[in-house]
């Protein structure tokens, strides 16, 4: 199964890496602790968001997860 980071960043080409990020960080409004994995750009700062962390996200309030870079 093909990563977030194994593909290139959208919006400017680079190579994507894992990162754990706070979920209190993100812009998404969600009510989940602790961090969740990102891939980040590090040429222009987008970050990519793998469909595992959308699910975890958008999957209910209280949840306490931890991202694996």
């Amino acid at each position: 199964m093909t990563r977030e980071a194994d593909l290139p960043c959208s919006d400017c080409g680079s190579d994507l890496i894992d990162r754990a990020v706070p979920a209190h960080e993100l812009p998404l409004g969600s009510s989940v602790t602790g961090t969740v994995t990102v891939a980040v750009c590090p040429e222009c700062g987008a970050r990519h968001y793998p469909d595992e962390t959308v699910r975890r996200l958008t999957d209910g309030p209280d949840r306490s997860l931890t991202g694996s870079p």
